[in-house]
């Protein structure tokens, strides 16, 4: 189950708050963290399993952080 933490980091990333570190990269939040996915699917795949280990009693949240002029449909 995510976090109140995890769910307030993934709201500031798509309002664009957090800079232009993360606009057009995919990431994965666990443990209250923001971590960059590798462009290689192997060292993607190991980095999550890591994180996995770590924060057992959490799911990872992977997101893709669109760019400012990106429009997003967003519903709950």
């Amino acid at each position: 189950m995510a976090t109140i933490k995890n769910e307030k980091l993934v709201q500031t990333l798509f309002s664009g708050k957090m800079g232009e570190k993360y606009f057009g990269k995919h990431v994965v939040i666990m443990g209250g963290k923001i971590v960059i996915l590798p462009s290689d699917r192997k060292q993607a795949s190991a980095l999550i399993e890591t994180l996995a280990k770590k924060y057992r009693k959490e799911i990872p949240q992977l997101v893709f952080v669109p760019r400012p002029e990106t429009y997003i449909l967003w519903t709950k």
